[in-house]
C-alpha cells in the first residue's frame, strides 16, 4: 500500500478502507493505510488524525513509527516526524533501509 496507482485512491481504495474500518477500526495497521490514501487525497487532517491513532494503537510498532515520520514532514511538522523516528529506532535499530531513508526528509 506505500505505492497508490490514482485511480484505486480515488474510489476502490477509500470504500475498501472504510470496510476494513467497519469491521475493525482498532487495527493499527487499517489505521495507518486509512491515513495513508488520506494524505494522498490531500486530506491532511483527516490523514494526520488516522496516522496518530494507529500509533496509539501500537506504540512499540518501529515500522509503525518510522512510516508514520514521512507524513509528519509532509503534514508540515517534521519535529513531530523525527521524534517517531527517534523512537523507531530506538526499538528496532535494524529498521530496514527503505524505513531510515524517512528519516531524511
Amino acid at each position: 500500500m506505500s505505492w497508490f496507482d490514482p485511480q484505486y485512491v480515488f474510489d476502490p481504495g477509500m470504500q475498501q478502507i472504510q470496510e476494513a474500518l467497519s469491521i475493525d477500526e482498532e487495527d493499527a495497521e487499517v489505521q495507518r493505510v486509512a491515513g495513508a490514501l488520506h494524505l494522498y487525497r490531500g486530506d491532511h487532517e483527516q490523514g494526520i488524525r488516522h496516522i496518530e491513532r494507529a500509533v496509539e494503537l501500537n506504540p512499540s510498532d518501529a515500522y509503525l513509527l518510522a512510516t508514520s515520520a514521512i507524513y509528519w514532514a509532509y503534514y508540515g511538522e517534521p519535529m513531530n516526524g523525527l521524534k517517531h523516528m527517534d523512537r523507531a529506532m530506538k526499538l528496532d535499530p535494524f529498521l530496514p533501509t527503505w524505513c531510515v531513508e524517512e528519516h531524511g526528509v
